[in-house]
């Protein structure tokens, strides 16, 4: 029986999450959330933490910063799968 050299799944699961995130960065600025506020609390909290996120300066550093944290892990486990094993 055949050994694969590389397993395929990680090398395809962490190159669609690099599009993804690649995405979310671009079109961050885009994204703005609904205007009415949600009858749950926790629907309500989520909406609350979003405007933060979506509207606040600082929220935005950390939004953004959180996508490319996300993306340069991404890259390093997709590093990883490709180096040859020794």
């Amino acid at each position: 029986m055949m050994k694969r050299k590389r397993d395929l799944e990680p090398i395809v699961a962490y190159t669609i999450a690099i599009i993804l995130i690649v995405y979310l960065f671009i079109s961050y600025d885009t994204f703005s959330p609904d205007e009415e506020f949600p009858s749950s609390w926790k629907a309500g909290l989520v909406h609350r933490g979003l405007i933060f996120i979506l509207e606040d300066s600082v929220g935005r550093i950390i939004g953004k910063g959180g996508l490319l944290l996300l993306g340069f892990y991404c890259i390093r486990q997709l590093y990883t799968s490709l180096r040859p094993k020794k």
